[in-house]
């Protein structure tokens, strides 16, 4: 989790890092310097930087202005990328985000590059007769290409990280009381004295290092609690060899469902194996083979209400 909040954070600073190139001079005229930002204000014609060079400003300001909302659009998509990506986006979403942003950002800078190449081959077409040239510079462009070849990258990397594989690891259920309280935990055999737990905020998380934890609210394991391992995935199912939760019913799969907690996001990942074999507390069943993301205290059920879990 650590690695894709570090990758998730790169890719939005390096959209807002791609804003640099707008501010890069691209077109030389008359040994004056002009960037994309610059094409900007000549587009909405508040700019005076070129009035020393006559003709010139007034066809750049003719070529350039119907395109002058996309050169915007061109400055404000990174912000808004970048700053979703920081903001609101998981690290699967982001990687998609990264994948669309990118290509279509270079999309709309490639076509207004070839405009601007076009239209300064026309201009130095009229004007060779005066011996004036105008020159494109092929920083900002290499730079940009670097910039969000990078993006693209780290994107794909991140869309093709492999989910975490379920693996048994010999785990049991613990009294509520004891297990909130202490760092060595008891087996589910040993006996303490149990405190019901009838809301997940009662639970003390400060007490140990916490990295989700799944607590019973029927059946075999009912007011008791199961602590996860950091970034390892609990299986629930009939199959004592393979999995962490073992609920002996005939109607429960060998490998029902398994159960992941998210410390970054704080929440929890529901991988389903079978339609209908896992539910909400308001009965409401999950598809198959599906992830779902749920918050800390959420009700759910596996096959039906006799075995009911609590994601602590």
């Amino acid at each position: 989790m650590k690695k894709q909040k570090i990758i998730k954070y790169t890719i939005g600073g390096l959209f807002l890092v791609s804003l640099i190139t707008l501010f890069i001079p691209l077109i030389e005229i008359y040994k004056v310097k002009v960037s994309v930002a610059d094409i900007i204000r000549i587009g909405f014609k508040s700019s005076d930087f070129l009035n020393g060079i006559g003709i010139m400003t007034t066809a750049l300001e003719e070529y350039i202005a119907p395109y002058t909302w996309f050169f915007v659009l061109l400055m404000v998509l990174p912000c808004l990328e970048g700053a979703a990506i920081f903001l609101f986006s998981r690290p699967r979403v982001v990687s998609i985000m990264g994948i669309v942003g990118a290509v279509m950002n270079t999309i709309i800078a490639f076509l207004l590059l070839l405009k601007i190449s076009n239209v300064l081959k026309a201009v130095n077409s009229a004007l060779s007769l005066l011996g004036t040239a105008t020159k494109l510079s092929f920083v900002p462009t290499i730079l940009w290409i670097v910039i969000y070849g990078m993006i693209l990258f780290l994107s794909v990397g991140l869309l093709l990280t492999p989910k975490i594989i379920p693996q048994k690891r010999n785990l049991t259920f613990q009294n509520d009381t004891y297990s909130m309280t202490h760092n060595t935990y008891p087996m589910a055999h040993d006996t303490y004295p149990m405190a019901p737990v009838n809301n997940v905020s009662d639970m003390n998380h400060n007490a140990i290092d916490f990295h989700g934890s799944i607590i019973g609210r029927s059946g075999t394991y009912n007011q008791k609690v199961f602590l996860l391992e950091k970034e390892k995935t609990a299986i629930f199912g009939s199959d004592e060899r393979n999995c962490d939760v073992v609920i002996q019913d005939i109607e429960i799969q060998a490998k029902q469902c398994a159960v992941l907690y998210d410390e970054f996001y704080q929440e929890y990942r529901l991988l389903t194996e079978y339609k209908n074999s896992v539910f909400l507390k308001s009965g409401q069943p999950l598809g198959s083979n599906r992830t779902y993301s749920l918050p800390r205290g959420t009700v759910l059920y596996i096959n039906n209400p006799k075995h009911i879990f609590e994601l602590g």
